[in-house]
């Protein structure tokens, strides 16, 4: 069986499914941000008196932190204490929701995780089948704990080579999404190879969170000894490797894909709104003036995506006609950007530091953009970013070249900069 079929097996009590059939899966575990509040009113439509499991529902305060529709925060910490929820993570605990319950070890191989967050499929980095549910069946869950789910076919994709300098899991994504994008249904994808292994459990994150971006409902990376030390220190609890965390040799997959990474990606990648473009070599697209880049947030905004913009900033300051918005995933990780100086680097270049969480991504109040402004960022875009309309050009891409754009005023290579000197 496949990942995805080894997930869904275990979680219906059966010895093994097949992709395609429709089985009753029990949850390991639910998260939800700030629509939690549309989850809790559903919830107590269906008569919900006490959610199934207080210790298995996470609920984490991101799109509108921190002050963004008090009402409604108001709402769910009441909530959440009314029923004893173990997982609430207020203002100042919390950040991306699929940041906080990774990073507090809520999240394990082989788990069913769900959530009404598209990002929720960042899991499958830890080995988790993470679905993206919508709140009438979220309450349901809180309700039950248990889900109807169709088992999704797969596909390989094999990704060998070493990433040249200032390429990164976010160019990789870009260049999956620009070759896999058009796929549509219930698939699963995972993505394994020598060139992933050499990842970090961040960068993994990366290409896991953005399943919906490669026409996957989920996403998975190899379970190996990396992760494994990596849950040990934030779980608690030792981990061994296990068979039922890995695809049988003989697991059937609708196709493998072989990226060479090396040879294939030569140069950063680029996504741009607005024009029609789809996913360009940044040679294509260098040049391009920009008014306001974004780092961070959703997809890329853990502590080593921090280190690589301080990187290219040090020394050096945004534009006088560029604005930068700096937005760590997590409290934790602007603590940790802080301890080694990354956030440091960023104020003194002119960044404006952010609080946790989604930020510009959900153009609710920071980031707004005007008639004819350009912006690059590295959030994913799911929720049209940064107030984008017709009259605005939007830019996806890593943090390097955010980073290199911020300083510059427009789309350039991060060695550009760094071959400047600093005034």
């Amino acid at each position: 069986m496949t990942l995805a079929e080894k997930v869904l097996a275990r979680a219906s009590g059966r010895d093994e499914v097949s992709a395609g059939e429709t089985v009753q899966a029990a949850v390991d575990l639910a998260a939800s941000p700030a629509n939690a509040g549309e989850v809790r009113r559903r919830f107590l439509a269906l008569g919900g008196e006490k959610v199934w499991d207080a210790d298995r529902i996470a609920v984490i305060l991101e799109h509108l932190a921190p002050d963004g529709r008090a009402e409604v925060n108001k709402t769910l910490r009441e909530f959440a204490r009314e029923q004893e929820l173990r997982h609430f993570h207020d203002i100042g605990r919390g950040g991306v929701s699929h940041q906080v319950v990774a990073e507090n070890g809520l999240v394990l191989p082989g788990m069913l995780v769900v959530g009404t967050c598209r990002h929720v499929t960042a899991h499958g980095a830890y080995g988790a089948l993470a679905l993206r549910i919508d709140c009438k069946q979220m309450a349901r869950v809180w309700k039950d704990g248990r889900l109807e789910v169709e088992v999704p076919s797969s596909i390989r994709v094999e990704v060998c080579g070493s990433f040249r300098s200032w390429i990164s899991a976010k160019d990789l994504v870009l260049y999956l999404a620009a070759n896999m994008g058009g796929s549509k249904g219930c698939r699963s994808i995972e993505i394994s190879g020598p060139a992933v292994a050499a990842m970090g459990v961040p960068s993994r994150m990366v290409l896991t969170s953005l399943a919906w971006r490669i026409g996957a409902v989920a996403t998975f990376t190899d379970v190996d000894d990396a992760l494994l030390t990596h849950l040990t220190r934030v779980a608690g609890t030792p981990l061994a490797s296990s068979p039922m965390w890995a695809p049988d040799q003989d697991a059937s997959y609708e196709k493998v894909i072989r990226v060479d990474v090396y040879t294939e990606l030569s140069e950063p990648q680029v996504r741009c709104y607005g024009k029609k473009e789809g996913v360009l070599p940044l040679s294509k697209v260098e040049g391009r003036r920009v008014d306001m880049a974004v780092l961070g947030s959703c997809s890329t905004g853990r502590t080593e995506d921090f280190a690589v913009a301080a990187e290219v900033l040090a020394g050096r300051r945004v534009h006088a006609g560029t604005r930068l918005l700096a937005i760590p995933a997590s409290q934790q990780v602007y603590l940790d950007a802080l301890k080694h100086g990354h956030l440091q680097v960023l104020a003194a270049a002119g960044a404006v530091i952010l609080p946790p969480g989604c930020g510009a991504a959900t153009s609710m109040r920071h980031g707004m953009l005007s008639a004819g402004e350009a912006c690059i960022s590295t959030t994913s875009c799911s929720y049209d970013p940064v107030g984008r309309t017709s009259r605005q050009q939007v830019y996806e891409a890593s943090p390097a070249l955010v980073a290199a754009a911020a300083t510059a005023g427009r789309i350039v290579h991060p060695e550009d900069v760094l071959e400047e000197s600093v005034a």
